[in-house]
């Protein structure tokens, strides 16, 4: 979290620190129909009553919405969305069994990218969640969704994992 404030040009006040920072080179470079993609492949899954999406690769800030439509869904892949900052639409989603972010273990040091999720308090809602990668999430500082023992397998950043 941001502490230090600088002043711009209208003496308006905003948060200055490296994770700031980050957030805007990655939002900048935003495509727009990386969303539209997103949502795309959502349908399509709705439609076809799918148990996976995968959405991995696209640059995007946040879930579609209406992910927690697909009835079956059982796996979510985003991995290398360095861009994603919020997971709240899956904690509808009751039959989730993996959750897939960060990076793919294989690039972990081939990629300089900075992964900027941070809140990972959806996954409580996740009762059958088995399966939940976060290689490369430096940005999360709060694990405490995951000490009830609601996830029989986590990969932490520190490639630690949790047992129930």
């Amino acid at each position: 979290m941001c502490r230090r404030r600088k002043q711009n040009l209208l003496g308006y006040a905003y948060p200055f620190c490296k994770t700031s920072i980050i957030r805007m080179a990655v939002i900048l470079n935003m495509n727009p129909n990386d969303e539209v993609e997103a949502q795309r492949r959502v349908d399509e899954a709705i439609a076809t009553g799918a148990t996976k999406i995968d959405l991995s690769g696209l640059v995007i800030q946040r879930l579609p919405a209406n992910i927690s439509s697909i009835a079956n869904l059982e796996e979510i892949d985003i991995r290398s969305c360095p861009s994603l900052i919020d997971i709240w639409p899956v904690i509808h989603s009751r039959k989730l069994r993996v959750l897939l972010c960060g990076r793919e273990i294989s690039d972990a040091y081939k990629s300089s990218e900075k992964y900027i999720l941070e809140d990972i308090r959806p996954i409580k809602y996740l009762c059958n969640l088995e399966v939940l990668h976060l290689h490369g999430c430096n940005s999360i500082s709060d694990f405490s969704p995951l000490q009830d023992g609601s996830v029989a397998q986590s990969e932490r950043p520190s490639a630690r994992r949790l047992t129930r």
